[in-house]
């Protein structure tokens, strides 16, 4: 909080209205510890989980398909609940991301089955 106080703080003498301004400390005092904790946590065993995956995929593994398409899964599900509770433009992009991701390994999924059918 304290750091976007100091970053804010001169936009905001300025004009007590300014939306990003005002948006930045708004988002800063919802960041508390739990929230903290939580994204940590998550951006830590999600990056794991994705370097892990994607090592097993381009050494050519194909047990790591339906094995990623799941964990993605749940990370989505788990993230879509932890939305739930509260509204988060970061989280939601996360969110985004992941899908992304799982549509790109289930297109790679599918090509490589085709390919060796």
């Amino acid at each position: 909080m304290a750091l976007a106080t100091a970053v804010t703080a001169r936009e905001l003498s300025e004009d007590p209205h300014d939306f990003v301004a005002s948006l930045l400390r708004h988002w800063a005092a919802g960041f508390g510890h739990s929230a903290q904790l939580f994204t940590a946590a998550y951006l830590l065993f999600h990056g794991v989980a994705k370097v892990t995956l994607v090592t097993f995929l381009l050494i050519g593994k194909t047990w790591a398909y339906p094995v990623a398409l799941t964990l993605f899964s749940i990370f989505v599900a788990y993230a879509m609940f932890r939305l739930s509770l509260g509204w988060s433009w970061i989280l939601a992009g996360l969110i985004g991301l992941d899908l992304v991701t799982i549509g790109l390994i289930a297109r790679e999924w599918r090509s490589m089955s085709a390919s060796r059918a």
